[in-house]
């Protein structure tokens, strides 16, 4: 099905998704630095894992969004952030997998699945993007080689 949507997305923000999207966020390792809260078990000195700091892991594993039309991608965006119909009723987010079923137009169609990938796989606008983002993640609407795209990340390592 469609739905018929108004609004300006140009500007779209980076937003986390629902519940429905993830599965539940594995707890932060202890912080670092002086002042000792929080840490709980042995001090190490090691820096964070690979799979914390956004840009730094071996791989990700991403569900995206693409359309070759900007608008149809807003609409999209519109059904993932939730909206206000025009007879003012609240319509909550939809699950990105649904979304990307229903809107994607490439050979994802596992709802947007792309599983797990490393660096050097993807064209080198979209790597950036999904390696830059934090496990549960979405990132802002971008313009690719093949598109426009919106990318969630699932997974770091």
């Amino acid at each position: 099905y469609q739905r018929r949507v108004h609004g300006d997305f140009s500007a779209a923000k980076v937003a986390q998704p629902n519940d429905q999207d993830m599965p539940p966020k594995a707890k932060p390792a202890g912080g670092k630095g002086k002042g000792g809260g929080g840490g709980g078990g042995r001090k190490s000195g090691k820096a964070p894992a690979d799979d914390e700091a956004p840009g730094s892991c071996r791989e990700v594993k991403c569900r995206h969004i693409l359309c070759e039309r900007q608008g149809k991608l807003v609409e999209a965006l519109r059904l993932l952030t939730g909206y206000t119909d025009e007879n003012g009723v609240a319509v909550p987010p939809v699950p990105f997998r649904t979304v990307a079923e229903q809107y994607s137009e490439d050979k994802a169609r596992d709802g947007g699945n792309l599983g797990w990938f490393a660096r050097g796989r993807m064209n080198k606008v979209f790597e950036d993007v999904a390696f830059s983002l934090a496990v549960g993640q979405r990132s802002e609407m971008f313009r690719g080689p093949n598109g426009y795209h919106v990318v969630l990340c699932e997974g770091r390592r």
